[in-house]
C-alpha cells in the first residue's frame, strides 16, 4: 500500500485515477485481496482530497 509520504507529491487526479485502478481490478480478485485493494483505493481518496485541500508551496495563504 502506497504511504502518505509516496502519494505527497503527486497530483491528487491522478491519485484519484489509480485508486479508480485499483476498484476496477479489486473486482476481479478473491475477497481478500478485493478487500486489501479497496481499502488503497480509499486512502488514495483521501490522500487526494488531503491535497487538494493543502495550499500549493510557495503561494500565499489567503485570510
Amino acid at each position: 500500500m502506497p504511504t502518505q509520504n509516496e502519494t505527497a507529491d503527486l497530483d491528487p487526479d491522478k491519485l484519484r485515477e489509480l485508486a479508480a485502478w485499483y476498484r476496477e481490478f479489486a473486482e476481479r480478485a478473491e475477497p481478500n485481496i478485493r478487500e486489501h485493494r479497496l481499502r488503497i483505493a480509499e486512502q488514495l481518496e483521501c490522500d487526494a482530497e488531503l491535497l487538494d485541500q493543502k495550499p500549493a508551496l510557495g503561494m500565499p495563504i489567503s485570510s
